[in-house]
């Protein structure tokens, strides 16, 4: 059974109206990867988040749900423009915001054991470094509140 293509306004209807990505290739004999590219192709895919830049460092599994991990993918959040609730953002940026105060960094490595500042371990605070100009928490708190400014 030969399927039809599905067309741009059909597939916004569908995923307007709330059904999934499997069951719209069923109906058309795609995948559901296949619909998820037709959609991006359409341009009907919200932008997915990257926190790279904000989180340049690999975790260790038992680190990406700690507190500074959060914290920074929030902030990260916060810069590219997404809402988040107004208590994790307080919360980041308070957080980042008296570290700044105290001219301390954050730094990682996977087998830095817990500490004050992390109770899992991994991350771990710093001098700020001036002298090399990479003081990463800071860069990543402006940028946040540049972004909590532009979408107000």
């Amino acid at each position: 059974m030969k399927h039809r293509r599905i067309t741009q306004s059909e597939l916004s209807e569908l995923i307007d109206a709330g059904e999934s990505y499997e069951t719209i290739g069923q109906m058309y004999g795609l995948s559901a990867s296949g619909v998820y590219q037709a959609a991006k192709d359409f341009g009907l895919t919200r932008p997915q988040l990257s926190h790279k830049w904000a989180l340049p460092w690999t975790l260790a599994p038992e680190h990406k749900a700690g507190k500074i991990a959060k914290y920074l993918r929030d902030l990260s959040s916060l810069a590219q423009g997404k809402q988040i609730r107004d208590t994790h953002k307080v919360t980041a940026i308070r957080w980042a915001e008296q570290l700044v105060a105290q001219n301390l960094d954050v730094a990682y490595r996977r087998d830095e054991p817990p500490n004050d500042e992390s109770a899992v371990g991994g991350f771990y605070t710093v001098p700020a470094s001036r002298v090399d100009g990479k003081w990463h928490l800071k860069h990543v708190l402006d940028k946040a509140k540049r972004g909590v400014v532009q979408n107000l």
